[in-house]
């Protein structure tokens, strides 16, 4: 229960980080969100579903929802950086 918790609450900090950033972060910054939010959203519902039910309920789809929401996490990122949404580079600590 506690990773879906973690799921949602994911998805709550990347919806409010995508609504910063969503006028400048263009088409791909929108792509890149939507293929981190649903594939979130639904190993949440699965797993939700799995303690109502006590099984597995649609399958082993779990490597499929990874890369896609690993795909999802490079575009938002690259545009991310397009749009110059990201901080400026940091200082190394100590000098």
């Amino acid at each position: 229960m506690t990773f879906t918790l973690g799921l949602i609450l994911s998805v709550v900090a990347l919806t409010g980080l995508h609504r910063r950033q969503a006028g400048r972060a263009g088409r791909l910054g929108q792509v890149g969100y939507w293929l981190i939010v649903v594939p979130f959203a639904v190993v949440a519902v699965q797993n939700v579903a799995e303690l109502i039910v006590g099984g597995e309920v649609v399958g082993p789809l779990y490597p499929i929802y990874a890369m896609v929401s690993r795909l999802g996490f490079i575009l938002w990122g690259i545009a991310a950086y397009r749009a110059s949404v990201l901080p400026g580079a940091w200082p190394m600590v100590g000098e």
